[in-house]
Order: structure tokens, then C-alpha cells, then sequence
């Protein structure tokens, strides 16, 4: 089966788009735990009592300095994925939303689009094209139905084989596109 050309978004943007959310999220997480390091940091001293002195400090907070700095820095990238996650799968239910709403309609107004940058603008455009040809086989079975029934009423046999002619076509052109 051939895959009809697809006017989505590439995913390689939306790639290099979380890549950034990553990197910038490891800068950051890196600067936490540097400026966790530095506080904790003493500048030491000058005598070696001092320094010896400084050095066991930083050594006793360094373990918890870092645990709060770590779980910080977890519900940070926590939040963010759960934000892209959701951004994301907004791109998708929502164009899966109005399908199921076009669906419901089925009647005589198009069906609704989807946003410009939502994922599945490929099916969201046959389902507008199908929609319209529908539409517009719905008209001509009706004027096809019509002309029988006057042809039949007015007991012309020429107009009556000609309008089950245009049937029968309509018939098969439907049968063919299944």
C-alpha cells in the first residue's frame, strides 16, 4: 500500500526541541550542584588547623548538601518532562478528540480541522477530502434517484433506462473505492 505524502512535521525538530529541554536542564543541573559545592566550601584558612578544620566541614555537609541539591534538581526534570509529556500528548488527543467529534456529527457541516502544529495533519486532510467526496456522491445519488423517479412517473422508457444507468455507475464507482 502507498503511504500518501504527509505534510507533518519532521522528527528531527521535535527532537532537537526536547535535545535543548535536555541540555539546558543538564547546564542547569550542573550549576545547582557546583553552587551546592561551593557553599559548603570553606576558603580553608591560612594554618594548617584551619584548613584541616575546613576540609572536615565540608566533608560532613557535602552528603547532605548534595542529597537536597539531588532532589531538587530531581523534582525540576521531573516537572519538565511531565510538562513536555503533556504538551506533547496534547498534540496528539487533540486532533484524535475532534476526529471522534466529526465523527460524532456526521452531517452536513465539514468536519472541524485541528491546529497548525498538532500532530496527524496528514489523516485530519483525508478525512476532509473524504468527507467532501461523500458529500458530494450523497448529492449525486440523490439527483440520480430523483431523475429515476420522474423518468418512472412519467412512464418515458428512454429516461428510465438512462437515470438506472447513472445508478448502476454510481454504484460501481462506490464499490471500486472501497
Amino acid at each position: 500500500m502507498d503511504m500518501p505524502a504527509s505534510n507533518e512535521p519532521a522528527v528531527p525538530g521535535s527532537l532537537r526541541w526536547v535535545a535543548r529541554i535536555a541540555g539546558g536542564t543538564s547546564l542547569l543541573a550542573a550549576g545547582v550542584l557546583l553552587a551546592v559545592v561551593f557553599w559548603i566550601g570553606d576558603s580553608g584558612g591560612t594554618s594548617y588547623y584551619e584548613v584541616v578544620r575546613a576540609q572536615v566541614l565540608t566533608h560532613r555537609q557535602l552528603g547532605p548538601a548534595l542529597l537536597v541539591g539531588g532532589l531538587v534538581l530531581l523534582i525540576l526534570v521531573a516537572a519538565l518532562t511531565w510538562l513536555v509529556a503533556l504538551y506533547g500528548s496534547f498534540r496528539i488527543a487533540g486532533p484524535l478528540y475532534r476526529f471522534a467529534c466529526n465523527l460524532r456529527q456526521a452531517g452536513e457541516r465539514p468536519p472541524l480541522g485541528i491546529r497548525r502544529d498538532d500532530a496527524l495533519q496528514a489523516t485530519s486532510d483525508h478525512l476532509q477530502r473524504a468527507w467532501h467526496e461523500l458529500h458530494h456522491l450523497h448529492r449525486e445519488l440523490d439527483q440520480a434517484v430523483q431523475a429515476a423517479e420522474a423518468a418512472r412517473a412519467a412512464g418515458d422508457p428512454d429516461a428510465w433506462a438512462q437515470a438506472t444507468s447513472r445508478l448502476r455507475a454510481l454504484i460501481h464507482r462506490v464499490q471500486l473505492d472501497d
